[in-house]
């Protein structure tokens, strides 16, 4: 017998890349992008759906903007900085509801997002990975989605003061801030864009391996700070997010040129995280 459909079901957006963007994302890649996102959706209990789709609107832009604004949560895939997924990402931080970014770690999301925590997989799919990814995703979707319902989820915009200019009387709204962000998030897209489009297919795929993952219990101060010491050391590139209460999942990768062992490595790692930590 069939199971009868949920009613009243949560929906999940999703807002990623569709069409091929060079050798490194083909739109085969994004296909099968797509479906892990789904498998993550569902295993939350969500219905997965993607932003472009509305049967009830024929103009896809007006789809778009309403989904953004509708959806219960939205997952916004920023791997390779597409430039319309970024600005899609930026219109949904804009509101109260629950978001959650991903990213493959291949390019950092700007600093004007970065702050926020995202959840990373692997671009080669790896089969047992993605199994963990998912995993991770669709807790914090449920995770998302409880806090949002028991009125202590905390929207990108609520992390900022808004303060009163002197000397002259003036209060900044919450409307001109999401403004100026938006055109700064714009300004950052652009540079990183022209970044991308220098880069060689070589450089783009330096990244090699995985090679420990690590959970630090520091305040967000702390953990920007720790992500932007272990990104200078030579050969190393970090991933960070946001567990729960204060506590930071890092993911270290060796670059391709670095011959150093694992050991070597993570060594580094561990003592430039216990001088931050140290440090008052």
């Amino acid at each position: 017998m069939a199971k009868e459909p949920k009613t009243n079901q949560k929906s999940c957006g999703i807002v990623m890349p569709i069409a091929s963007m060079g050798e490194l994302y083909p739109e085969e890649h994004w296909a099968k992008v797509q479906k892990i996102h789904r498998r993550a959706i569902e295993k939350a209990g969500l219905k997965p759906k993607l932003v472009w789709e509305n049967p009830a609107l024929d103009v896809i832009q007006s789809a778009i903007l309403q989904n953004i604004y509708e959806n219960d949560v939205i997952i916004c895939d920023v791997s390779g900085l597409n430039p319309n997924v970024m600005l899609e990402t930026g219109l949904r931080l804009s509101t109260k509801k629950p978001t959650i970014i991903v990213t493959d770690g291949q390019k950092k999301p700007p600093f004007d997002i970065n702050n926020i925590g995202y959840i990373d997989y692997r671009r080669d799919l790896e089969y047992n990975s993605i199994d963990n990814f998912i995993d991770r995703l669709a807790k914090k979707i449920e995770e998302v989605q409880r806090t949002f319902s028991e009125g202590t989820y905390k929207s990108f915009v609520e992390n900022f003061t808004f303060e009163m200019v002197e000397p002259k009387t003036e209060t900044v709204t919450e409307t001109k801030y999401i403004i100026d962000k938006l055109d700064n998030l714009s300004a950052s897209i652009s540079r990183l864009q022209r970044s991308r489009d220098q880069m060689s297919s070589d450089e783009s795929e330096a990244i090699s391996e995985l090679v420990g993952s690590l959970v630090v219990k520091a305040d967000a101060e702390k953990a920007s700070k720790i992500e932007e010491t272990l990104d200078e050391i030579d050969g190393v590139y970090c991933t960070i997010s946001e567990m729960k209460n204060d506590e930071w999942d890092l993911n270290i990768y060796r670059m391709e040129y670095n011959k150093n062992p694992t050991r070597m490595i993570m060594a580094q790692v561990r003592l430039q995280i216990d001088r931050i930590m140290n440090t008052k």
